[in-house]
């Protein structure tokens, strides 16, 4: 039996500006700008996505592919005008079958 992950999703407030600002640099990406939408699991941010240009961030060392979906769905039920997944975030998902590991 498989266990799902619950993610809380809830705007980020200025409290979490450093849980954001570790996302963006785990993820080795620029900080979100404006409002932002945060997910969490067990209280611990996982992944975060900017109101205002759908650009997502999310720990690379946790799969945060669903909680990055999830973040979509709310932005875009909030009015938002997210248009999908960024290129960077489409390539990630189509090669990650084919990461190679280097021999020894």
């Amino acid at each position: 039996m498989s266990q799902s992950t619950i993610y809380c999703i809830r705007p980020a407030v200025h409290a979490d500006d450093a849980a954001l600002a570790r996302l963006a640099e785990v993820d080795s990406q620029p900080a979100l700008a404006g409002d932002v939408l945060l997910a969490e699991v067990r209280g611990i941010p996982v992944a975060a996505i900017s109101l205002a240009d759908g650009r997502t961030i999310g720990d690379p060392f946790r799969h945060t592919a669903v909680a990055q979906d999830e973040l979509r769905v709310r932005a875009r039920a909030l009015g938002t005008t997210i248009t999908g997944p960024s290129l960077r975030m489409r390539m990630r998902t189509r090669l990650a079958p084919l990461r190679l590991v280097a021999a020894g």
